[in-house]
């Protein structure tokens, strides 16, 4: 076989015969317009073949006829300004991709409560002097749905539900899956009285829903919520703290007076919930982690 060579924009193949590295034509390198190419020198020695360029990056691999016949080698190379541009993209992409995964929950969609948190700092920088309401939701009896149709049921619940909260809100709203069933509302500007109403709204259209499971049932799920609001965008961890301990609170008053319904906090609710020594909250604060979560703390909401 005499010797060849291949030409594909910036790639090299060089063809090699009785352990001699066939040589670039000056006139096949104009044609392929390689002029970045300064010189291409190898040899057989130890069974590899060294091979060298003057471009930036290249890679090779050996062309064998059989296991210890080396014919040729296979040789890409890239200009360096290519090159950069190839591994920006790539890097920008890896980087985008890790920010997705902290950012979004890997179900629903929705925001993660880190970038919940992260998203409740920017309020607060450009707050307008007007203040913020909290619904926070808890899919009810959601271990009986795991339980009947297993984590994959329990899955598509979730989904479904993320959905239909997402379509109830303004495009100002943020909503987010702070936990396993849990969700939180976040509605700048909003007054106690408009967040009790999205919230009677998102149970009552919760209760028409159905889920069409994997062995084609229906399942159906309501949700419990309890809300709160601040005057004033709070301006640090212990105000943003407050509110959502405000907030859960009036959640686990849903609960207790028998779910699939929403609870305003007020400072009756407060009072009585103080005085019968009820509800120890799970919420974690901004700084702190979740109770399901490993690893450091979260950053303040606020830094």
């Amino acid at each position: 076989m005499p010797p060849s060579l291949l030409l594909l924009s910036t790639a090299v193949l060089a063809w090699m015969c009785a352990g001699t590295l066939a040589r670039l034509l000056p006139k096949l390198c104009a044609e392929a317009n390689l002029c970045l190419l300064a010189w291409i020198t190898g040899h057989l020695a130890g069974g590899a073949l060294l091979f060298g360029l003057a471009l930036h990056t290249w890679t090779s691999a050996p062309i064998q006829l059989k296991p210890g016949l080396l014919l040729g080698l296979l040789t890409m190379t890239l200009p360096p300004a290519l090159t950069f541009a190839l591994v920006d993209r790539a890097l920008r992409a890896d980087t985008q991709r890790q920010v997705a995964q902290w950012q979004r929950d890997g179900l629903t969609g929705l925001l993660t409560r880190r970038a919940l948190m992260e998203r409740a700092g920017t309020l607060r920088r450009s707050a307008d002097g007007s203040g913020i309401a909290v619904i926070l939701l808890d899919l009810d009896h959601f271990k009986c749905i795991n339980d009947r149709h297993l984590h994959s049921g329990g899955d598509r619940v979730l989904v479904h539900a993320a959905r239909q909260l997402q379509a109830g809100l303004r495009l100002t709203d943020l909503v987010a899956r702070i936990g396993g069933e849990e969700f939180c509302i976040l509605l700048p500007g909003a007054s106690s009285a408009q967040a009790l109403e999205l919230a009677e709204r998102l149970t009552t259209e919760a209760r028409a829903q159905r889920v069409r499971m994997a062995d084609g049932s229906e399942q159906r799920y309501t949700f419990s919520a309890g809300c709160a609001e601040s005057a004033a965008m709070p301006d640090d961890d212990a105000a943003w703290a407050g509110l959502l301990e405000r907030a859960d609170r009036a959640l686990y008053a849903a609960k207790r007076s028998g779910r699939d319904r929403v609870v305003p906090w007020s400072t009756e609710l407060a009072c009585t919930q103080a005085s019968a020594g009820e509800h120890s909250s799970s919420l974690p604060t901004p700084n702190s982690a979740p109770p399901h979560a490993t690893g450091s703390a979260l950053p303040s909401v606020f830094a």
